[in-house]
């Protein structure tokens, strides 16, 4: 839509003489994020080598090609921890884990987050779509004395970027 060679200038002739406006439009980058239920929550009866589950819906909109960053710590209380995988999925996809996308984070304290990226410029996660992911978040106790028993907590963060 490149209208830089149009140029003020007079048209002139016998009447009716015609006068053209040419018009440009700029659509930016957008895109929408929902992540439900929130928050998922885990119970573990405290037997030792115990893994739980949870899965929530991802549901991302943009209208242009994205990747999506992923961002998360292990499920602390204290200074105890349960090592916690986070894995994605499309929702129609019904195969696992053949076509998603995972990261674990084992708790100890030289690894304080873990992240990864799913798409990029060549491969982006989705281009102009709504689309939805399931999103499965998993911790597996240690030991029975390797966790105090009680509430743990952490954040995933979602980021939806331009593929790049």
């Amino acid at each position: 839509n490149d209208l830089s060679w149009w140029q003020c200038f007079y048209d002139e002739g016998p009447i009716p003489v015609k006068g053209y406006l040419g018009v440009l439009g700029t659509v930016g980058e957008y895109a929408s994020i929902k992540v439900c239920p929130a928050p998922v929550s885990l119970e573990w009866s405290g037997k030792g080598y115990e893994t739980q589950w949870a899965i929530a819906d991802l549901e991302i909109k943009s209208n242009t090609a994205i990747q999506l960053g992923v961002e998360f710590a292990a499920l602390r209380q204290g200074f105890y921890s349960i090592p916690t995988t986070v894995a994605l999925k499309p929702s129609e996809s019904f195969f696992w884990p053949t076509f998603g996308w995972s990261g674990t984070n084992d708790g100890s304290w030289s690894t304080p987050t873990t992240s990864f990226t799913i798409g990029n410029w060549w491969l982006p996660l989705q281009g102009v779509a709504k689309k939805n992911y399931d999103v499965w978040v998993s911790g597996t106790l240690g030991d029975i004395q390797d966790q105090a028993a009680g509430l743990y907590g952490t954040v995933v963060v979602f980021t939806v970027a331009k593929a790049s």
